[in-house]
């Protein structure tokens, strides 16, 4: 038996489907946490004025009707041509999204769709910066369906058995690893929620610290009175510490489980502690190989290796991790599967002038924003006595990572001084290629090299600084030449 293909018309009308009714629940739970924050001031012992009272009422009535609402007027259909989607309570919506448009179906399941086995499916297309389609909530079987149903129409007339492409295990990650990998990490952005959750709460850091210690350590307290500047440093060394510990949390959240394999021309990756996300990395779209490590995870012969992609939805572009941990031979290995690299055995320097531009900058920017601070917080006006040795060595130190390597099929990039990160840059999948000269770079003679590739970071791409100007011109020459070449010959990198 075989199915029609993608490009022939359907006479069959199309078999609607609902979601799943464990759906009413998941979005009843959901819309909880915004109840819990109108009832805080009463659980808090405050009384609720009237404005509140209004806002709770007009909640009950409408947010709970709504969610039944949204679950009657959604249904969606899978046809060999098309995926159709109704949706909407007050404006009705059908979206019509091409099989042969689909680029990626993500199955997505949080804790709490996974204690009722359900799972989230998100459509994405190329030409789309977001995802195209969602189906929340339907059975994990029934999500499987769309995914395998899906690629079938895609590979258009099938016979009864299809052959599938081999699975291949590229990494796994075991949780000593997770563990071992959380170590090297640091993050400061959930410290921000925290402080601002403390704020919403009226909970001062000293009523936190006293409600944990029990009152043992206001000795510490009247210490830190009597000298601001050790309490400054002890605060640095508290945020230091918090920041290490939110950054354990941070990666084992999200890779806890990590997996990568590949299946023909596709890479799918899957991992997640409290939401478990499965999306797969299309190889055509993968625009440059990014190696990462940072001087302690070098220290120790870490590493972890990043694919940029485009074309898929906000979440999924941009740079994508292939592996979060692994050792230097592990992640060539892994990235051979993308394109047969090795990395360069020597690398080109910048110009030494490089140092004494980047020690004028950081000397500018470094005070800059301690005296900002100083108007809030004067014992940062301390840490300027230290500028006249850092910005000089912070200089040097990026002088010496940076660098650069011209291979037969690619462009090798070398940059960061706390973030380390080697680009692979395959000339055919260059874009744009543009020379920049700043006022202070024009006054001793440099220039930077900027290699657009699509899907790359506004901020923090692969660029190549302060090269001497006539370098830098015979480097972009050489670099367009090789793309020309590599795009009439279409390399194997393509």
């Amino acid at each position: 038996m075989e199915r029609s293909p993608a490009s022939e018309p359907s006479s069959k009308a199309p078999q609607f489907r609902r979601l799943h009714p464990l759906t009413l629940l998941v979005r009843l739970l959901m819309s909880l946490p915004a109840l819990l924050i109108l009832l805080l001031p009463a659980l808090r012992g405050q009384t609720i004025d009237q404005g509140t009272l209004i806002t709770l009422m007009l909640y009950g009535l409408l947010a709970f009707p709504l969610i039944l609402a949204h679950y009657l007027r959604f249904r969606y259909a899978l046809t060999p041509r098309e995926l159709l989607i109704e949706s909407g309570v007050l404006t009705h919506r059908r979206r019509s999204i091409p099989i042969d448009r689909i680029q990626n179906i993500q199955i997505e399941r949080t804790l709490l769709a996974r204690l009722l086995g359900l799972a989230r499916v998100r459509i994405e297309t190329a030409g789309s910066a977001e995802t195209e389609g969602e189906i929340a909530f339907v059975s994990l079987a029934e999500a499987q369906r769309l995914k395998e149903q899906v690629r079938a129409f895609r590979s258009g007339p099938v016979t009864e058995q299809p052959v599938q492409p081999a699975r291949t295990l590229l990494f796994a990650m075991t949780p000593a690893q997770l563990l071992r990998s959380g170590a090297f990490h640091f993050s400061l952005v959930y410290l921000a929620g925290m402080f601002s959750g403390m704020e919403y709460l009226d909970l001062t850091p000293e009523d936190l610290i006293d409600w944990v210690v029990r009152g043992r350590l206001h000795w510490v307290q009247e210490a830190f009175e009597q000298a601001p500047l050790l309490a400054t440093m002890a605060t640095l060394l508290l945020a230091a510490l918090l920041g290490w510990v939110a950054g354990i949390v941070v990666h084992v959240v999200r890779f806890y489980g990590f997996q990568l394999w590949q299946e023909g021309e596709r890479f799918y990756r899957r991992s997640g502690l409290f939401t478990v996300a499965e999306s797969a990395l299309p190889r055509r779209r993968i625009q440059a190989l990014v190696i990462r490590t940072n001087p302690l995870m070098q220290h120790f012969g870490w590493y972890a290796l990043e694919a940029q992609l485009i074309g898929l939805d906000r979440e999924t572009q941009g740079v994508q991790t292939l592996v979060p941990f692994g050792r230097l031979s592990e992640i060539q290995q892994i990235a051979a599967h993308v394109w047969p690299i090795a990395l360069p055995a020597s690398w080109q320097r910048v110009s030494p002038r490089m140092i004494r531009r980047a020690t004028v900058r950081y000397l500018l920017i470094g005070a800059g924003v301690l005296l900002g601070l100083g108007w809030i917080w004067p014992e940062v006006r301390w840490l300027l006595l230290g500028l006249p040795t850092g910005a000089p060595l912070l200089a040097w130190l990026q002088y010496r990572r940076h660098g650069y390597a011209v291979e037969a099929s690619y462009l090798f990039v070398r940059q960061g001084v706390f973030r380390h990160r080697i680009w692979c840059l395959p000339y055919q999948k260059m874009q744009v290629f543009s020379l920049s000269r700043s006022l202070f770079q024009r006054r001793l003679g440099l220039a930077s090299l900027q290699v657009d590739m699509a899907g790359a970071p506004a901020i923090g791409g692969p660029q190549i600084r302060d090269l001497p100007e006539k370098e830098a011109e015979k480097l972009l020459q050489f670099v367009y030449e090789q793309f020309q070449t590599h795009c009439r010959m279409q390399s194997p990198a393509s």
